[in-house]
């Protein structure tokens, strides 16, 4: 619906009000109230997930020495899960780098905030994966450590390697 008479000036939050003006022309009509709001740069989004890949990618090297440290086998599946998150990590800030300096509105915040659970809980779960816990229980037990929440799927604790036990306290 186009509107005559009237001139649309935009605010801050990016909400559309419509004011009458005296200078506008009958002629003139603006389609204020169809206006696609203008696209969110995602590129810093990307870069800081990927800053916090990498931030997951060296946290998942501590599980990986202890476990060295006592000789239990199961440090390949830490490493394997490092490399990953790094590799994504290197990958996402390599591809989003520019020369300017990032600046956030709050949609992106938003969106930092929402896809840097997941990728965090996700990343989290992989080491999980290698040991033989499903996708469901290994995205539930890595979430429940992100979140200090202590809720476990996992059955006798007391058996695990010390390198889950680790991750699960990091």
């Amino acid at each position: 619906m186009c509107l005559s008479g009237y001139r649309a000036i935009a605010v801050r939050v990016g909400v559309t009000n419509l004011v009458r003006t005296p200078d506008a022309k009958a002629d003139a009509p603006v389609c204020a109230l169809f206006r696609m709001p203008a696209l969110i740069d995602i590129r810093p989004v990307v870069q800081i997930l990927g800053w916090l890949s990498c931030s997951v990618a060296l946290a998942l090297l501590v599980p990986a020495l202890a476990d060295y440290g006592v000789g239990n086998p199961d440090w390949h599946a830490f490493i394997v899960a490092s490399v990953l998150a790094g590799f994504l990590g290197v990958l996402s800030v390599a591809a989003t780098r520019t020369r300017e300096t990032a600046r956030f509105d709050i949609r992106q915040a938003f969106l930092i905030t929402i896809f840097g659970w997941i990728v965090v809980a996700l990343l989290g779960a992989v080491p999980f994966l290698g040991l033989g816990i499903g996708f469901t229980d290994a995205v539930f037990e890595s979430m429940s450590g992100i979140t200090t929440t202590g809720s476990t799927v996992l059955v006798d604790l007391d058996a695990l390697p010390p390198s889950i036990l680790l991750w699960r306290a990091l």
